[in-house]
């Protein structure tokens, strides 16, 4: 209880060639918990965290990256949200397979 046993990320797919090493090492702690780095072209950025009795899904609108912009994250506890989401990453992955 407590830990994160799935961790999954939704991120812009020009991120690995932005910041290739920051790239590479969400894929390998998304991969040790279970989870993928989910990349297509769009601006947001999902996190989803959980493990049998909670789940969380961070939303954010920042960039991995020093702005002095104004930007707008949420965290919502909700296990209907979060399985939205990872069903939605795993119909992005299947789209990019069959493609």
């Amino acid at each position: 209880s407590g830990h994160v046993e799935r961790f999954d990320l939704m991120i812009d797919q020009r991120f690995g060639r932005l910041a290739p090493d920051e790239y590479s090492l969400a894929r390998q702690i998304t991969e040790a918990c279970g989870g993928h780095v989910t990349t297509f072209l769009n601006h947001s950025k999902v996190t989803l965290l959980s493990n049998p009795d909670t789940h969380y899904v961070i939303e954010s609108s920042a960039n991995v990256n020093t702005n002095h912009r104004l930007e707008q994250s949420a965290i919502h506890h909700s296990r209907d949200l979060h399985d939205f989401y990872l069903e939605a990453f795993d119909g992005v992955r299947r789209r990019k397979r069959a493609a």
